[in-house]
């Protein structure tokens, strides 16, 4: 309890020290309190907590303009969250997280540390802070105290209230997935092709199909009502657009090819009708079904073998 309220008076007073070196520039404290949060991060946590906690995206902490991107509440077992790969081990304890584009300064993870403390006063119980950060926030690393720990992948610090997940850490395994798909560059493009790979009945796929829908609806809306007109966000966004626009054309040639083999069975479907009625082949209710069933290699190889031998195979 007395190492709680440390910590907290440590970030009362950052928090303070920081609003007070930013007050004499305030046009650059707007911006940075307006920073919008990455919508596909936040997506990825709704979705992929849903039914295990308590989720509340955008959360207003303070009556004014302090959000932070995400308060999860567990309610699930142990066992539940854990099966949802490292993102579910982040929401075994009550936690504020935030979603960083840019690899944050020791002045974001800061704010965030504000921001994390008056969520949960509001919730009238302590919040550890996790910040996603695509790179390593070295500053806010060594200023926190934040070190690696037995039993935690690459890639995570943790400290005694707040934490850090390096995206660009993690190794490339089916736990970090979801996390991976925060980041940009080579490491999105590589935790889009792992999620392909996915078998279909993967808890994943849903979650991720949800994400890719949503992007396609606001990617566009994003970027044109962002304040932040970063760099950093352009290229991500930019990234995403790119993987959308891939994802859109593969379903179109998977549509286009699925739609001409369909075109070429019902071909087939005919010829067989036609074929048994010149035979005098009497087609009965069950070998219909079948016909309905077969593919279009099978409902062609069974053209051949009617032609060769006059009479329904045995």
């Amino acid at each position: 309890m007395a190492a709680t309220m440390a910590a907290a008076r440590l970030v009362r007073a950052r928090h303070r020290k920081s609003t007070a070196t930013l007050a004499a520039s305030p046009l650059l404290f707007a911006r940075r309190m307006q920073l919008p949060f990455d919508a596909s991060a936040k997506a990825l946590i709704d979705a992929a907590l849903v039914g295990l906690c308590e989720v509340t995206l955008h959360a207003a902490t303070t009556p004014d303009t302090m959000y932070i991107d995400a308060v999860v509440m567990p309610k699930a077992s142990t066992a539940d969250l854990l099966s949802r790969g490292l993102l579910g081990r982040l929401a075994l304890e009550p936690c504020a997280i935030e979603a960083f584009v840019a690899t944050p300064s020791r002045l974001d993870f800061d704010h965030c540390a504000a921001r994390a403390l008056f969520a949960g006063v509001k919730k009238k119980r302590p919040l550890r802070l996790w910040v996603i950060s695509p790179g390593e926030p070295r500053t806010a690393i060594d200023a926190w105290g934040l070190t690696r720990r037995r039993g935690w992948p690459s890639g995570v610090y943790l400290g005694p209230i707040a934490s850090v997940v390096v995206l660009s850490q993690l190794s490339r395994r089916r736990e970090t997935l979801l996390l991976r798909l925060m980041g940009s560059g080579a490491l999105l493009r590589n935790a889009v092709r792992d999620a392909r790979a996915l078998p279909a009945a993967a808890w994943e796929r849903p979650v991720i199909d949800n994400l890719l829908l949503q992007m396609q609806r606001d990617l566009d809306r994003m970027m044109r009502t962002s304040t932040a007109n970063t760099e950093e966000l352009q290229m991500r966004y930019a990234e995403l657009v790119k993987i959308n626009e891939a994802e859109r054309a593969k379903m179109r040639a998977e549509a286009t090819a699925e739609g001409r083999a369909e075109g070429r069975a019902e071909g087939l479907r005919a010829a067989i009708n036609d074929l048994c009625e010149l035979l005098a082949i009497k087609i009965t209710a069950e070998q219909r079904g079948a016909i309905d069933r077969l593919s279009a290699e099978q409902l062609d190889a069974l053209r051949l073998t009617l032609k060769r031998e006059r009479r329904w195979p045995l």
